[in-house]
């Protein structure tokens, strides 16, 4: 009887740590995993990212926090953002303009934007979509169509220039074929954390890819 005493604490123990192993691993591939990276980005600050990654069967997720510190040790919060890959560092690019700290990140397949003022602490964010140009009063003015619901495009920054900021988008027109895709820069003023439109550029027409 001790021999199968001892082949059943065995079998037993081997199923334990078959379910100790499967948790690591799931715990391991789906998350969620946080790790904090820090980003310097002159002198005196330093931008902090609470990065948590998540995973499910089709995607994983990369939500990130993002805190400005400066030498002074005064944190200032500037909001976050999900990317679909660890290398999200190389879409990240900060801007100062006045008081305001401009932070432009790429959440795919669409660009942000985060503001956070130094003196009074208020934050604010933008998503620079092709279906919001649906309701741009400018560029309705233009043209007598605007982007589809049915497919999503993409934006990204092309470049900011003093409080200029230029962004290129790709979208299509047409629910159903023939489509036309187009790729379209707008010119924005940067006031006070918000964004305001100031030119839209003649749209031209491209490949879906």
């Amino acid at each position: 009887m001790n021999w199968v005493i001892k082949i059943l604490l065995v079998i037993g123990g081997l199923i334990i740590l078959f379910f100790l192993l499967l948790n690591l691993f799931i715990g391991e591939a789906f998350g969620p995993i946080t790790k904090t990276k820090k980003i310097k980005l002159d002198k005196i600050r330093t931008l902090n990212c609470e990065e948590t990654y998540n995973a499910d069967m089709a995607a994983v997720f990369y939500d990130v926090k993002f805190t400005l510190e400066s030498k002074s040790g005064k944190n200032l919060e500037m909001g976050w953002c999900s990317f679909d890959n660890e290398n999200w560092k190389i879409q990240l690019h900060c801007y100062q303009i006045g008081n305001w700290i401009v932070l432009s990140v790429r959440e795919e397949p669409c660009a942000k934007i985060l503001f956070a003022n130094e003196l009074t602490r208020e934050t604010n964010d933008t998503v620079l979509s092709p279906q919001n140009l649906r309701y741009d009063s400018l560029g309705m003015s233009m043209y007598s169509d605007f982007p589809t619901w049915v497919f999503y495009g993409e934006t990204q920054i092309d470049s900011i220039k003093n409080n200029k900021l230029f962004v290129l988008y790709k979208y299509r027109i047409g629910e159903y074929q023939p489509f036309k895709f187009y790729k379209q820069t707008i010119e924005y003023l940067i006031v006070d954390g918000c964004l305001k439109e100031e030119r839209i550029f003649e749209r031209k027409e491209t490949n879906p890819y």
